[in-house]
């Protein structure tokens, strides 16, 4: 498996693409303050510069023919509506290629994914008992190799000169080997990073220094504790 840089395929690797198995990789960023106009503004800048930098790729190494999006276990309007209440802002971009002819696949097991959620919740509560942080951990590791296995099984119906676009967290999922990945993170994708890093300044010096290097180090575990975030 090999990363591509977007804007970055010259002629042959453009002709080898059109011939291999790819998908098109975009990092979910949902709303996480829908109440703040800027965020909104800027996750719909960030949307609309994907589906461009999208266009643009698909003229150099091929059109969408498949569209998977995490947390969506079904196809067709339900699928649809999966993706209006995780992540509405990206339904443009769905929908336009869905008009013309590319099919939603769903990605996750139903079932799988709302016992994914749940325990997920659970772990990040703590326990205060061994044995059941043991029992609880084992569900969980459980839960994410049959997730992984499910998901790997639906990305490879992609055909094989078939491109498919995948919008996901890029820290939850495992390309299969046979499959080309290119990414796609628009300068508008590091525009609301530097957003989110400086409202979370902002919210930290509204509490005292005690409680704000409470917050740090509680921020700091939650990153080194390898959960899968939804």
């Amino acid at each position: 498996m090999s990363a591509e840089e977007l804007g970055k395929i010259n002629k042959p690797k453009a002709d080898h693409a059109q011939k291999s198995k790819k998908i098109y990789l975009v990092p979910l960023i949902i709303n996480y303050f829908p109440d703040i106009e800027e965020f909104t503004s800027l996750l719909t800048e960030y949307w609309k510069a994907c589906d461009n930098q999208i266009n643009k790729l698909e003229t150099q190494a091929g059109t969408v023919s498949k569209i998977f999006h995490e947390g969506v276990w079904s196809d067709g309007k339900e699928g649809l509506n999966q993706i209006g209440s995780l992540n509405k802002f990206c339904l443009d971009l769905v929908n336009s290629r869905i008009n013309t002819g590319s099919n939603l696949v769903p990605i996750e097991s139903e079932e799988n994914y709302k016992k994914l959620m749940d325990l997920t919740r659970i772990v990040q509560l703590g326990f205060a008992s061994e044995q059941i942080r043991d029992l609880i951990l084992n569900e969980y590791n459980q839960v994410v190799e049959t997730r992984n296995t499910f998901i790997t099984n639906q990305l490879k119906k992609i055909g094989d000169t078939e491109a498919g676009l995948l919008i996901g967290s890029v820290q939850n999922f495992k390309i299969p080997d046979e499959i080309e990945l290119f990414n796609i993170i628009p300068p508008e994708h590091d525009k609301i990073f530097r957003w989110l890093s400086e409202k979370e300044k902002s919210l930290r010096s509204q509490v005292n220094p005690e409680n704000s290097q409470e917050n740090v180090q509680t921020e700091d575990s939650s990153k080194d504790s390898g959960l899968w975030t939804p």
